[in-house]
Order: structure tokens, then C-alpha cells, then sequence
């Protein structure tokens, strides 16, 4: 299972969405690497992926799901309420 591709076109889709360029969201985490990530070259760490979240000023669970989302073909609303309801079995 590999998150790479989806994770490349959500962050570059919010980054663009924002209008922040890949220096403008790369506060601690350096513009190359978040140009490999974009192309899909490299992963992202959960830490790179808060910080990229908090750049992006959405909740790293909003990046997760959208990435999941793309992946699973289906909604993020969908993929909200399967974890909700998993949640809520715990």
C-alpha cells in the first residue's frame, strides 16, 4: 500500500489551494524535500507531516484523510465516519 501519489497531489492540491509556494510552506521542513514529496520521490514522516499541516493551517487529520480519501476512491466524509466509527468501538 503505498500513500505516496495521493499524498503528492493533496498536499500540492491545499498548497496551491492556499497559494503558498513550496518555499512558503516549507518552514521547517527544507523546499526540496517538499518538492520530492510533491513528485511522490520520498515519504513523509508523521513529525514533516504536522508541520506541513500547521503550514497549511488544517489539522493533520485533515491531510490524512484527504490522503486516504484519494486513495480509497472514495469521500472524506466516508473515511471520517469509518474512523468514527471504529472510534467509537474502542
Amino acid at each position: 500500500m503505498s500513500l505516496r501519489k495521493p499524498y503528492a497531489a493533496v498536499l500540492k492540491l491545499l498548497r496551491t489551494k492556499r497559494g503558498l509556494s513550496q518555499v512558503g510552506i516549507a518552514k521547517t521542513v527544507v523546499q526540496s524535500h517538499v518538492s520530492q514529496l510533491e513528485a511522490a520521490i520520498t515519504t513523509a514522516t508523521l513529525d514533516v507531516s504536522c508541520e506541513l499541516a500547521a503550514a497549511l493551517k488544517i489539522h493533520p487529520s485533515s491531510l490524512f484523510t484527504l490522503t486516504l480519501a484519494a486513495y480509497e476512491k472514495r469521500t472524506a466524509r466516508e473515511v471520517l465516519l469509518t474512523c468514527l466509527a471504529e472510534l467509537e468501538d474502542l
